[in-house]
């Protein structure tokens, strides 16, 4: 009987080496960060988050050792320094409602994996406990303080401020006390349905994890610790983003996108219009040009020719003065009409025609005057 227990103990694992929430709700379609703290002696070991009822069938969600994306909404994140390792899940639905586990890979044969479980509710419940900011910053020396939102339904439940993975450290609402080196005051305003927790005289050891416990739900929240000359001394785990960062970069890469594309089209509209400015512009100037050359080059037309024979005589030296012939001195031409239709084509492709006896001849006298 007793070895029968101890095989049984055996196949738990040790005490609270690994320790996370108990149970959270979240409104239907936000996100939710969960811490899962680990002991020393896991730093090194493979961490991963899964779902399921039982553990035997958990379905294996997210891993610290694979870069593979098995689902968009779920990253995972470890600090060692911390003891700690984070996961995000994003777009929650109702039906993401279940038990999940945090669990460290042990390995080995009959050595079964470390883990811790928590449940999980997506409702849209307006009075379900909420933390408006679960990240907040304070410098050394300073104060800070969280709001822990609920509905009616939670009034007289109990309110209390625990740091995570530490059920010990958990101080309640209307008593002032201590976590860690800071002084923490918690009031409880249940006209206006919320608590509110004062951490003063921070120190860089009050950095980490912090849970809101309002009755059976813890709300985790981030409390970083920076120096006065600094913004920021530790970095925030990096899956402490909102519901919709990852939306946002998105969006701005899309926004610049389409700008680069209208201005890329408008530089083509440009283009394109300045080349049909000038190609109608060369078009134009090729037209006026055609239009002149054909109005200074107009070729008398064919039938408006005439031509005529002018015959010169000249006195013979040797030839006796006799008396004055009424004719000499008097060189005729004629004129001739010419037959267009008739006439070959002479030398410079100008037509020529021979008069006929059809033509009508006009004679012209010119006297040549003696001086």
């Amino acid at each position: 009987m007793a070895l029968i227990v101890l095989l049984l103990l055996a196949s738990f694992p040790g005490g609270d080496a690994v320790s996370t929430l108990r149970k959270t709700s979240v409104l239907r379609g936000a996100s939710v960060t969960i811490p899962c703290h680990y002991e020393d002696k896991y730093k090194s070991r493979v961490k991963y988050w899964c779902s399921g009822y039982y553990w035997t069938s958990c379905e294996s969600l997210k891993r610290t050792d694979s870069l593979i994306t098995q689902s968009d909404k779920v990253s995972i994140s470890d600090d060692p320094a911390q003891g700690v390792f984070t996961v995000t899940m994003r777009g929650l639905k109702t039906g993401d409602t279940g038990w999940y586990w945090c669990a460290v890979e042990i390995g080995g044969y009959g050595t079964p994996d470390d883990r811790a479980s928590l449940y999980l509710t997506v409702t849209e419940d307006a009075a379900v406990p909420y933390v408006v900011n679960p990240t907040i910053t304070g410098q050394i020396g300073g104060e800070v303080s969280v709001q822990c939102h609920y509905g009616h339904p939670y009034q007289s439940r109990q309110k209390q401020w625990c740091r995570s993975g530490d059920w010990s450290s958990c101080q309640t609402a209307g008593s002032p006390g201590t976590a860690g080196h800071g002084s923490v005051l918690i009031t409880d305003h249940t006209a206006e349905g919320l608590f509110s927790v004062t951490v003063s005289g921070l120190r860089p050891e009050d950095q980490g994890w912090y849970w809101c416990d309002i009755g059976d739900q813890q709300l985790p929240v981030y409390l970083s610790v920076t120096s006065a000359t600094t913004t920021s001394q530790t970095r925030v785990p990096d899956n402490q983003e909102k519901g919709g960062g990852d939306s946002g970069q998105v969006l701005l890469g899309l926004l610049i996108a389409c700008g680069l594309l209208l201005l890329l089209v408008a530089a083509l509209i440009v283009t394109w219009k300045m080349w049909k400015r000038k190609k109608e512009m060369k078009r134009k100037e090729e037209e006026a040009d055609r239009s002149q050359r054909n109005s200074t080059a107009s070729p008398i037309p064919a039938s408006d020719l005439m031509y005529a024979d002018v015959s010169f005589q000249k006195k013979d030296s040797q030839q006796k003065e006799a008396a004055p012939d009424p004719h000499s001195g008097v060189t005729y031409s004629s004129l001739c009409f010419l037959d267009n239709t008739a006439a070959p084509s002479g030398p410079g492709g100008v037509g020529r025609a021979e008069p006929s006896d059809s033509d009508t001849a006009a004679y012209s006298a010119v006297v040549h005057r003696p001086r």
